[in-house]
């Protein structure tokens, strides 16, 4: 059998956790581009099961920086509150806490917007994981403060 057919026959195995393991090695084992792909077949997906699997399986399988950032982007796109912890909690610790707050303070700019919708879960895991940068992340609320839609700036809420 060969590698697409087995990989095909572990996501629908999802979301078994053993399939998962083997998912993921089976990934690293292909070129990025291609377990990119796959990834992006899951996050795509209609199941939530599936969706979750594909953004644990960035955290597992992707390394270029590049791939890293623009999936960060995807997640941040979807406006989700109740997703976005998931997709924070895989890609930044990847990035690194200080690459990663610069890249949204960059987006912070045009689409505050973003920002806004993950910051309950980005402050806190700020705080928690990378101390150090609790600076950053004020100047990051701060430039949201200047930038956000006036309608949503009634319910933006930050501590620091």
């Amino acid at each position: 059998m060969n590698l697409k057919n087995e990989v095909h026959l572990l996501i629908n195995r999802l979301p078994d956790s053993d399939a998962f393991h083997q998912l993921s090695s089976q990934l690293r084992a292909m070129p990025e581009n291609e377990a990119i792909d796959i990834i992006q077949s899951l996050l795509n997906s209609n199941s939530n099961s599936l969706s979750y699997n594909g953004v644990k399986l960035i955290g597992k399988v992707i390394n270029k920086k590049d791939s890293l950032y623009s999936f960060l982007y995807q997640g941040l796109s979807q406006k989700d509150v109740s997703r976005i912890n998931i997709w924070l909690e895989t890609i930044l610790p990847k990035i690194g806490y200080k690459k990663g707050l610069s890249y949204l303070k960059k987006l912070a700019i045009n689409e505050p917007e973003l920002i806004f919708y993950a910051w309950y879960y980005l402050e806190p895991m700020i705080i928690k994981n990378a101390p150090e940068l609790v600076l950053k992340i004020s100047e990051l609320g701060s430039l949201v403060d200047e930038t956000i839609d006036p309608k949503l700036k009634n319910t933006w809420k930050r501590s620091i």
